[in-house]
């Protein structure tokens, strides 16, 4: 008997010893006999050997391959039965849906059917913990989970970062779904949703009715969207609309027949865009629901809008192509038209979308072309923009490929012209990537009477934008009384802007180079240049500095500012000798200069809608100049001025003073002043006024009474004390001699019907003395004895009292009445002699006669016809 207790317990021994040994070998064994019994090309792995710690089983890790991709990844799992339940826990729970497109199928090729309802019921009171459940390669959802199955219930309880949610199954039919929360990307909450589902009684098909409810809060909508899906017997809604609204968004009637999923004359608006749009959508989608890699959709998408040239209609249609996990492309194309408010787009953009799920890329095939035209604003007009697209990829890492455009434009300030654009674009979105193009076009520059055309090229790598070259061409600038002829404009150093908001920063150089200036008086600037250096932190926020030299003018200095509205500045020119100035007077004036000096001062502001503003002062100190006759000494000149609206004001503050120490010219005059304040060209609101005018010649005194212009009231030219044997010298009269001195006012009418001037006088200041030429009596007394004997009276007359009143007309029709008191000393007899003489000539006709009188009498002309703008 003892024998046989020993020997049972070693046959004991011996057993429990070999159940070790399984136990201990079972990661090794039992893959080999699982992986017989499954499907070829899967394969099962255990980590480790089961063992109890505590009052639960710890499993090995198990990972389960299907040709070679792991499926199934389940780590530290374990098991132990507590209050009449079996609790099963798992550190991490991952399955990567990729690898299931490598499971087999079935024959028939039909998901395997499950008795949902006998599937439950079957089930033992479990509880399943799974501390990280992840589902690749949607890892940014992965939670807690948590299965409760008892008394024929099943409820889940999920909770991650990103989705979340309660679920209930009573019984294998009715699920009840609460707190379910998805956050999706870019949006600033979650969307939630609640319902409740009857579930068909094999696992694998469609539940057979349904509601539920969600709500999204997205950046689009001012309230959050509610979302309202409800279907029976396979067939359904999804209403969308605002919370609180009435009106729906979209309405999506649906269908599930043959296979296939449809949705049918659906409805959608969007009234929050700048114009409310509106359209249909319908899509196929089948073969969904035996192999989602032949799942194959369709869809035709169509969007109405509406502007000032009536609706229009663009239709975008999507397939048929296959969504399945190897996301497979879909083409598409896009024709028609949108209107907007004041542009409209056309276009054709064939295309294929690569990748739609993982990492979505766009291609645009052959014949891809997008236009526009239009008004941007109401001042600019696109007459036509083409966007040639063929072969452009879009995608997450941005835009790759030949980005061109063609742009036909006419601005209501600025004129047509004509833009062209070719570059290439590798990874690029504005601030990041790589973007090189060139540009050339042409046009017109309406507010200065130019044409132009202008080619360059640049860069925009990541947040630098460059220009390496620049070239615009100008046939001529004209502003006003000023033309420039061909200017043209280059990069002396090329333009960079670098975008950042935490440094931002904008340099570069540019040189403007001109033929000639000229200005409408027939004056003119030599060739000149202009060279100017940009810096700030934007291109609508930065600085400039700059010298200007045309010729022996110059350095002028200028500095200002652009602001992205208004450049403002000011310029400093700094003494010079008044020389360089010679190319400002016009060359019919025959005017030299020769010694002074000049210095002058500005600033100005350009805006487009109110152009060019300026003010400033011009200095001459000391100026000396030949003349066409004469000479002139001790010019000083101080003019301050403003200029807007093409309009100069002269004297802002004080007048245009003008100085002149002696002009020799016809007479020699001295002491010349002048006083000038006003507005040029001038007019009834905006008079040109003279003052202070006057000059020593001829002995005496010559001055003019205040001058507005236009004049409606005269100006009195008075002359005091001029001594008339100076004047006959200067004339060069030989036949007679006239000595003493006169005063007189001659009223000067310039804008009269009649006259210019009316009832002016000139009567002796003392006495006067006249003498008759000897010879020239002899050849008249030779001629007709009784003149002769009557000029004898006048051989030599002293007169006591002269006067002469005159009147001319504008016609140049002189009228003169003389009254003279005098005695002949020289006769025997002497005997006093009045003299009353009127006379009448063409005063145009005697100034021919004289050597001053064409001189005279264009200056005259030219004083007469001063421009002058419209009364206002």
């Amino acid at each position: 008997m003892a024998k046989l207790l020993k020997f049972c317990g070693g046959i004991l021994l011996l057993l429990f010893a070999l159940l070790i040994l399984i136990w201990q070998a079972l990661p090794h064994w039992l893959p080999l006999l699982v992986n017989r019994i499954l499907p070829t090309g899967t394969a099962i792995s255990l980590t480790s050997s089961p063992n109890w710690r505590g009052e639960a089983l710890t499993l090995p890790n198990v990972q389960l391959s299907v040709h070679g991709c792991r499926l199934l990844n389940v780590v530290n799992p374990h098991i132990g039965y507590r209050h009449e339940r079996w609790e099963l826990q798992l550190q991490r729970f991952e399955l990567d849906s990729l690898c299931l497109s490598h499971l087999p199928v079935s024959q028939n090729g039909n998901a395997i059917a499950l008795p949902l309802a006998d599937l439950q019921r079957h089930l033992p009171n479990v509880q399943i913990s799974v501390a990280q459940f992840v589902v690749a390669p949607w890892q940014k959802y992965a939670g807690r989970a948590d299965w409760v199955a008892e008394k024929g219930s099943l409820s889940v309880h999920y909770a991650g970062e990103a989705l979340s949610f309660n679920a209930v199954l009573d019984h294998g039919q009715r699920l009840d779904l609460q707190n379910f929360s998805l956050q999706i990307p870019e949006l600033p909450e979650p969307l939630r949703l609640s319902g409740t589902l009857n579930l068909p009684p094999i696992l694998g098909s469609l539940p057979f009715d349904g509601v539920l409810k969600g709500e999204l809060n997205t950046l689009y909508t001012p309230l959050p969207l509610i979302f309202d899906l409800s279907w029976k017997q396979l067939q359904g809604k999804l209403d969308i609309r605002e919370k609180g609204g009435e009106q729906l968004l979209a309405h999506l009637p649906w269908r599930i027949a043959d296979r296939q999923f449809h949705i049918e004359e659906g409805e959608w608006r969007w009234p929050y865009a700048q114009q409310p749009l509106n359209g249909g959508i319908n899509l196929t989608l089948q073969h969904w629901n035996s192999d989602w890699d032949e799942a194959e959709f369709s869809a035709r998408l169509n969007v109405i809008t509406a502007g000032k040239i009536g609706k229009a209609n663009a239709v975008l249609i999507l397939g048929p192509a296959k969504i399945g996990q190897n996301n497979n492309p879909i083409d598409f194309q896009l024709n028609g038209r949108a209107n907007l408010a004041d542009l409209s787009f056309t276009g054709t953009l064939p295309g294929r979308l690569h990748e739609p799920f993982d990492n979505p890329s766009v291609t645009l095939k052959s014949g891809a072309i997008l236009r526009a035209y239009g008004n941007i604003i109401p001042k600019l007009k696109l007459n036509e923009v083409r966007w040639p697209l063929a072969g452009v990829r879009v995608s997450m890492a941005g835009v790759n490929g030949r980005l061109q455009a063609i742009l036909r434009a006419s601005d209501s300030y600025w004129g047509q012209f004509q833009l062209h654009l070719d570059g290439q674009a590798q990874d690029f979105w504005p601030d990041r990537g790589n973007w090189q193009w060139h540009y050339w076009g042409n046009g017109g520059l309406s507010p200065l009477q130019a044409r132009w055309d202008v080619s360059g090229k640049g860069y925009w790598r990541d947040k630098v934008i460059a220009m390496d070259q620049f070239t615009a061409n100008f046939d001529r600038l004209n502003y006003g009384p000023v033309t420039v002829e061909s200017p043209k404009m280059i990069l002396s150093r090329p333009l960079l802007w670098r975008r950042s908001a935490e440094k931002s920063h904008f340099s570069g150089s540019l040189r403007l180079n001109a033929d000639k200036t000229r200005f409408s008086n027939g004056s003119y600037l030599p060739q000149s240049q202009l060279d100017v250096q940009l810096q700030g932190p934007s291109i609508d926020n930065f600085t400039l500095n700059g010298e200007f030299h045309a010729g022996n003018i110059g350095p002028v200095r200028l500095n200002g500012r652009w602001d992205g509205e208004r450049l403002r500045g000011s310029g400093w020119w700094p003494k010079q000798p008044l020389t360089v100035l010679q190319p400002f007077l016009p060359a019919d004036l025959k005017v030299k200069l020769r010694d002074g000096e000049f210095y002058a001062q500005s600033a100005f502001s350009v805006t487009r809608k109110q152009g060019l503003k300026a003010g400033g002062h011009w200095v001459v100190r000391n100026g000396d100049m030949w003349l066409s006759e004469g000479k002139l000494n001790g010019l000083d000149f101080l003019l301050s001025y403003r200029l807007k609206d093409q309009i100069w004001q002269l004297g802002v503050q004080q007048p245009v003073i003008l100085r002149i120490k002696s002009l020799q010219n016809l007479f020699d005059m001295q002491n010349i002043s002048a006083n000038l304040q006003g507005f040029y060209p001038y007019s009834d609101a905006q008079p040109l006024k003279l003052s202070n005018i006057g000059v020593e010649l001829l002995r005496g005194y010559l001055g003019l009474s205040g001058l507005t212009l236009p004049a409606r009231q005269p100006t009195v030219l008075t002359l005091r004390k001029i001594d008339l044997s100076e004047l006959l010298y200067v004339l060069k009269i030989k036949q007679f001699a006239l000595s003493g001195k006169v005063n007189g006012e001659l009223p000067v009418y310039l804008y009269d019907a009649q006259w210019l001037i009316k009832e002016g006088w000139l009567e002796s200041s003392g006495p006067l003395t006249l003498r008759l030429e000897p010879d020239m009596l002899k050849e008249i007394t030779k001629r007709d004895v009784v003149a002769g004997t009557a000029l004898k009276w006048f051989s030599y007359l002293e007169i006591s009292q002269s006067r002469i009143n005159i009147n001319l007309d504008n016609l140049g029709m002189l009228q003169m009445q003389t009254e003279t008191h005098g005695v002949n000393t020289q006769i025997s007899n002497p005997r006093s002699v009045i003299l009353k003489h009127r006379h009448q000539e063409n005063i145009l006709h005697l100034w021919r006669s004289l050597r001053f009188g064409d001189n005279l009498q264009e200056q005259l002309e030219q004083a007469l016809l001063l421009p002058t703008r419209s009364r206002k």
